[in-house]
């Protein structure tokens, strides 16, 4: 079996691109790939991070206030009460979606990035036959903390194109999706979910 080369510090590995995972960040970064691309990566991170060193337990050694014995629970709870970090922080998580929008995977048309080829050519079909497509306006158009993938204007029509269905049917979706339109004042449109 021949031996390949780590990427970053040039060791002999056993059929992987990199020795250790630490190569592997340094190397990321460096280059800028993936994470260390993002303009925004560090918007929410810094005040979790403090949030963290105040209240967390780290460990086994008690480092703040909370009491909780992983400190998990406890600190996500003072996250959400102070609306600190990207998941609490509806300002943060609209920046960090759009510069992860505009960075998007490698399936890019007219400047907008799809999460798969699939759904990229079906925005595709919805330019060349339809509408032209425009972040924010009509692609990945934000209801209040949400987005639905696809507004169609002419045909007061939302499309929501392969859902990913962790938890519950196609159906349990689209009854969540058809609740977030209503109560963001779109009980009058049409709603379209493929899958």
């Amino acid at each position: 079996m021949a031996s390949v080369h780590c990427y970053n510090c040039k060791k002999n590995t056993k059929n992987n691109k990199f020795c250790s995972l630490k190569c592997m960040h340094i190397f990321f970064k460096k280059n800028k790939i993936g994470f260390y691309k993002l303009k925004n990566k560090s918007l929410g991170g810094k005040k979790c991070f403090e949030l963290h060193s105040k209240t967390f337990i780290t460990r086994g050694k008690k480092v703040g206030k909370l009491k909780s014995p992983a400190g998990g629970i406890a600190s996500q709870k003072t996250l959400k009460d102070k609306q600190l970090g990207p998941f609490y922080n509806p300002k943060i998580q609209r920046k960090i979606q759009q510069n992860i929008s505009k960075n998007k995977g490698s399936y890019i048309f007219k400047n907008v990035g799809y999460d798969t080829k699939a759904e990229m050519e079906f925005a595709m079909n919805i330019y060349y036959q339809i509408e032209e497509l425009k972040l924010w306006k009509n692609y990945q158009f934000i209801i209040g903390r949400k987005r639905i993938d696809f507004y169609i204007e002419k045909f007061k029509c939302f499309i929501e194109y392969h859902p990913y269905c962790r938890n519950g049917t196609h159906a349990d979706y689209y009854k969540n999706r058809r609740k977030i339109l209503n109560d963001g004042g779109f009980k009058d449109f049409n709603l379209l979910v493929i899958k």
